[in-house]
């Protein structure tokens, strides 16, 4: 049984020799299963089944892309930081230091407390103890 396989392919000469290095491979895996069929029946040894083949030159692997990682899951709980904040800004507020409240919402940018970003919670708590 014969096959041709015929390809046309437009590639760096280092991509056409790993691929010829393959076929010659694949030829010569071939070769040797057919003659150790041969030899397995007819108790013989051939001299030389095929003939050693040039090593394919090794490149380095081409770098993977990288994937950004998802994001992490948040290990604070916001909605309770959120009311923690509330409740001390509120006190803060009874306590006659509303000027304080008021400067420290100016200092994160922001002129309500449902304003405050949640990557700002935990300094704007820890602030907030300070008052």
């Amino acid at each position: 049984m014969d096959f041709n396989i015929n390809v046309k392919i437009e590639a760096t000469p280092e991509f056409c020799r790993a691929l010829d290095n393959i076929a010659n491979t694949v030829t010569a895996v071939f070769c040797v299963t057919a003659a150790t069929q041969v030899n397995t029946q007819t108790q013989e040894r051939p001299a030389e089944i095929a003939a050693p083949m040039e090593e394919a030159p090794k490149q380095p692997p081409a770098p993977k892309e990288e994937k950004p990682e998802p994001p992490a899951e948040p290990s604070a709980d916001f909605k309770a930081m959120r009311a923690e904040l509330k409740s001390v800004m509120a006190k803060a507020a009874k306590e006659g230091k509303a000027d304080a409240v008021k400067a420290l919402l100016a200092e994160l940018g922001v002129s309500k407390l449902s304003q405050i970003p949640e990557d700002k919670l935990e300094e704007a708590l820890e602030k907030a103890g300070g008052i």
